[in-house]
């Protein structure tokens, strides 16, 4: 499992407003990111023309007034990193694509148990894919928690 560490912590709005702030700042990530599905991916694209992983990502979380740092690398820094199996909808699932001389992190969105939103690379759009199958388990490597849980 790759070490995520928790140095910065994103900016949320109403964090004292306790678990029915945090449900529905995580509904308002999941409605945002869903509603862009279908929109064509582009690497480096964070608008509602194309997107890229982070870019989805920043965009989706701006609908919970969470603000959040542009570039992969950074998002990393947020939060607090969570186990897989504790990870709820709204948390970012962290996955690692490609050979180990040329590997490259993918961030996705856990829309329900089993099922991301992200914008892939590989079908060049913003797909709702089904990660509960071997080919995804094996490239997970971690979890995020940027909105306090419900």
């Amino acid at each position: 499992m790759l070490a995520l560490s928790a140095c910065c912590a994103p900016v949320l709005a109403n964090e004292a407003d306790g678990p029915r702030e945090a449900a529905q700042q995580r509904e308002a990530v999941i409605e945002q990111a869903m509603s862009a599905i279908g929109l064509p991916y582009r690497y480096g694209g964070n608008s509602l023309t194309d997107f890229d992983c982070s870019g989805l990502t920043q965009w989706a979380f701006q609908a919970a007034d969470v603000s959040l740092p542009r570039s992969l690398s950074e998002i990393l820094k947020t939060g607090t990193p969570v186990s897989a199996e504790a990870a709820e909808p709204g948390d970012l699932l962290i996955y690692e694509w490609g050979s180990r001389k040329r590997s490259r992190l993918h961030v996705t969105i856990l829309a329900a148990p089993g099922w991301v939103i992200h914008a892939s690379p590989k079908y060049r759009k913003v797909s709702l894919t089904d990660v509960d199958r071997p080919v995804w388990r094996r490239r997970l490597v971690g979890a995020i928690r940027l909105i306090p849980s419900a």
